[in-house]
């Protein structure tokens, strides 16, 4: 079977998502089918480009960029770089003959023409989706809602990454599209080939994100930790991320002054995969304080997966969807989303570090046995052979 996947973010060097779609496309090609990546993106920056080839093979991927994704410094070639991405974008569609085209852009102009190039090829098109429509508001118009509704009729099957996003499609939408929940996904090969249990353990506190407090809590953790620092001076917080795209760059050095924390608190920018893997499998714990909001009460942060399969102690808000998954200091530490709250599990974690281990270790099993990709893989290769 042939897939195609349209993907609006960089790869195969990017970000959750990116991992995310990755695992999607390793798992279908170990199954196999023909998979191909279009990347139709132009936002990498000159001084910051971390993908150098435009087609290749990534860990057995194919992916092709439907233009440079170096953005142009002026007005005109940003307007004819639009024009190629969605031309190439098509071209390759069809060429291509696919038997399901899976999108994960959210910019209208790609939703149609790739249902444009479904009706053409007469290829089965699904949609991948790990947001709530129109997350940015916390209440959305009727208006919104039919909208919604008719870009969304025009998927032969969704993918959705929880069950509070399931309930939204077909429960608030009424939509009869063919639904499946695939949650996070993990690699269990990285697993088996990690030795973390040999590493030495650093007492480090990381987070690893976007820096955005509206989707990660970014403020609680900074006010928690400077609450845990005068009893463990030698504990460091480390979050990782580019800063200089964060739209809280300035209240986050801001906060980290006022609080008398800024020798303690590293912000190293974005890190390879090799360095991230090295700091959150020797933490002391790993953390993340989705604040409430619409967008978290239906998004679940890719991360954790992630988090989970290092082994080492995870401190999660109980209002990602991902905790119908886990239990509170069995196997992560769940939170309200509060400084005093995340801070006390934290002293927990530093003060009991043989229980911390043991739940971070069972945080690790419960990954390995419900987020593992190849099994997520199967369950989709399925649902694209029954649409």
């Amino acid at each position: 079977m042939k897939i195609a996947i349209l993907l609006d973010e960089l790869y195969p060097f990017g970000m959750a998502a990116t991992n995310r779609i990755h695992l999607y496309a390793k798992g279908y090609v170990e199954l196999g089918n023909d998979v191909e990546i279009i990347i139709p993106v132009i936002t990498a920056k000159p001084e910051k480009i971390r993908n150098i080839k435009l087609a290749g093979e990534y860990d057995g991927v194919k992916f092709k960029y439907a233009c440079n994704p170096v953005r142009s410094n002026y007005f005109i070639g940003r307007r004819i770089q639009n024009i190629v991405t969605l031309f190439n974008s098509f071209i390759f569609i069809i060429c291509f003959k696919p038997k399901i085209i899976l999108v994960v852009a959210n910019n209208f102009k790609y939703v149609l023409l790739m249902k444009i190039c479904s009706l053409i090829s007469n290829a089965k098109i699904v949609r991948e989706k790990s947001e709530v429509p129109f997350y940015m508001f916390e209440e959305i118009s009727k208006i919104k809602r039919i909208r919604t509704k008719i870009e969304f009729k025009l998927f032969d099957g969704l993918i959705v990454i929880s069950g509070a996003l399931k309930d939204f499609f077909s429960k608030d939408l009424s939509l009869h599209t063919k639904l499946l929940e695939v949650p996070i996904l993990i690699d269990s090969f990285k697993a088996s080939s990690d030795k973390t249990d040999l590493k030495t353990i650093k007492p480090n506190l990381v987070y690893t994100g976007s820096l955005c407090n509206d989707k990660d809590g970014v403020f609680i953790l900074i006010k928690a930790y400077a609450r845990i620092i005068k009893e463990h001076q030698n504990v460091r917080l480390i979050m990782t991320g580019d800063l200089d795209e964060s739209p809280d760059k300035e209240k986050i050095l801001t906060l980290i002054d006022r609080l008398n924390i800024k020798g303690k608190v590293e912000l190293p920018g974005y890190v390879s995969k090799e360095k991230l893997h090295e700091l959150t499998s020797t933490a002391s714990a790993l953390l993340l304080a989705k604040p409430e909001s619409r967008q978290n009460r239906y998004n679940v942060a890719t991360k954790i997966g992630e988090y989970l399969l290092t082994g080492r102690p995870v401190i999660i808000s109980s209002i990602d969807p991902i905790c119908r998954y886990l239990s509170h200091r069995e196997n992560a530490f769940i939170v309200e989303p509060d400084e005093y709250q995340v801070a006390q599990e934290i002293e927990f974690i530093l003060d009991n570090s043989k229980k911390a281990d043991l739940v971070g270790l069972a945080g690790k099993e419960i990954a390995l046995r419900l987020f593992d990709y190849k099994s997520h893989a199967l369950r989709m290769n399925n649902f694209f052979k029954e649409l």
